[in-house]
C-alpha cells in the first residue's frame, strides 16, 4: 500500500510542476486564447482529444464527448489578429471545428482569464502540452 501512496504523491507533484504558473491570455475580436506562459517543467501524459470550439463567453475550448473543457494551448501558441486561426508550434493552423489530439492533462487551474472559467461538472481545464506523434 505504501508504494501506491508514494506513486500517487509523485503523480500529484508532477501535475503541480507541469501546471505551475498562470496561463497567458491573447484576445482578438471577442475571442480569448489561453496558452502556457512557460514551457512545462514536466509533461503530463493524458490524451487531449476532441473538437476545437469556443465557450459562450468566447474562450477557446475542446469538446470531448458531452463535456467542454476550456483549453490551455501549448507554450508558444499564437492567436491570429482576427481571432479565427490558432497557430500551435509544429502544427498546422487550427480553426473552430478542427479536431485536436495531443498530450497533456485535465486539471483545475486557479487563475484564468475572465470568461475562461470552467463550466463543466469537473471544474477542470484541458491543458494541451505536446503534439501527438
Amino acid at each position: 500500500m505504501a508504494g501506491i501512496a508514494q506513486f500517487a504523491i509523485a503523480g500529484i507533484a508532477i501535475s503541480l510542476i507541469a501546471c505551475s504558473g498562470s496561463p497567458s491570455a491573447q484576445e482578438a475580436d471577442g475571442i480569448t486564447l489561453m496558452a502556457a506562459s512557460t514551457p512545462p517543467d514536466a509533461v503530463m501524459q493524458a490524451l487531449i482529444t476532441g473538437t476545437l470550439t469556443t465557450t459562450e463567453s468566447g474562450c477557446f475550448a475542446v469538446a470531448s464527448g458531452d463535456v467542454t473543457y476550456p483549453l490551455q494551448f501549448p507554450y508558444g501558441t499564437v492567436l491570429s489578429d482576427d481571432g479565427r486561426t490558432v497557430k500551435v508550434p509544429g502544427h498546422q493552423p487550427l480553426e473552430v471545428g478542427d479536431e485536436i489530439r495531443g498530450g497533456g492533462g485535465y486539471v483545475h487551474l486557479d487563475t484564468v482569464p475572465a470568461g475562461c472559467e470552467a463550466q463543466n461538472e469537473y471544474d477542470e481545464y484541458a491543458v494541451w502540452q505536446t503534439l501527438d506523434d
